[in-house]
This record gives C-alpha cells, structure tokens and sequence, in this order.
C-alpha cells in the first residue's frame, strides 16, 4: 500500500522520537499469509526503552499508523494496510485486556516475526534460543530478507538508499 519504504521510514523516525536507544532489525519482504490477493509486506522489528505505560505505548503507536494512512475503519482485516505496529514485549509484563496481549500471542508461529526479532532480542537470553528453535523447525514462509542492516548501518540511511535505487 503505497510506498512501501516510505512508509517504513515514516514508522522508524517516528518511533525514533519516542523511543529511547532505538534500534532496527533488517527489513525483511514476506508474502501475505491470511488474505493472499494483496502485495507482500515488508517487515521489521525494532526496540527501544520507552518513558509510559504499554496503553500509552499502543495509543501512540496507533496515532504513528494513522499519520501513515492507515484507517482500520475502512480496511479488510489482515488485509492490506500502510503500516501495522505491533508490540511484542513489554519489559518483562503479561498482560491480557481485550485491547492488548503482551507478549504477542503470535511470535512463535511467524517466521516474519522471528528472522527481525531475533536480530534484535538479547542473544543472552533463554528465550533467544527458544525462538530461534522455533525458526528453525517452522515450514518456509516465504521470507526473504530484503534490506540488511549490518552492525554499525543506521536502518535510516539504509532506507533512504534503496528508495533512490
């Protein structure tokens, strides 16, 4: 929907100004999965500490959408959309209201989720081998890794690029 890269790049300088210590995954192209007639989605994950509660965290992610174009009134769900941000974690909380489920009930399950989380997540932790052994054991999902972030490449900058290419 629309400029794919712009759209990123939208997401990412916005959630830059909200997040402290903002980080980026490599951007990864992955077929749709639920409705199949719509163009593939680029994904990512990026993480940050933020200065709120996981509520206000949701609202501003849903404000960063909508300044994007995404309006869920009209939109076919899991259909196609400009942006759609997720919140996986949330420090270490468990929460379950009807509006929010941290973590999100999905990360095992997609490996468009996985292949960014994993460049992201603390390699330390108990729960990076867990995931990645999900990755490893998942059937092939049609993810392809479609801008690559090497260490010390700012995600802004390797946007930028390919949108001129």
């Amino acid at each position: 929907m629309g400029d794919r890269i712009a759209n990123l790049l939208g997401a990412c300088r916005s959630l830059n100004d909200i997040l402290d210590d903002f980080s980026a995954s490599s951007v990864w192209e992955t077929r749709a999965m639920i409705v199949e007639d719509q163009p593939n989605f680029l994904n990512m994950a990026v993480c940050g500490d933020y200065q709120g509660g996981e509520n206000s965290l949701l609202e501003d992610l849903q404000r960063i959408e909508a300044s994007l174009g995404r309006d869920r009134s009209r939109e076919i769900p899991k259909g196609p959309r400009t942006m759609d941000l997720d919140i996986l974690f949330f420090s270490d909380k468990k929460i379950e209201t009807e509006t929010l489920t941290i973590p999100h009930p999905g990360i095992r399950l997609r490996a468009f989720v996985l292949y960014p989380l994993l460049e992201v997540y603390p390699k330390d932790s108990p729960a990076y081998i867990q995931y990645k052994e999900a990755l490893e054991q998942m059937d092939d999902q049609g993810v392809e890794c479609f801008i690559k972030i090497m260490k010390g490449k700012s995600i802004f900058k390797a946007l930028e690029e390919k949108r001129i290419e």
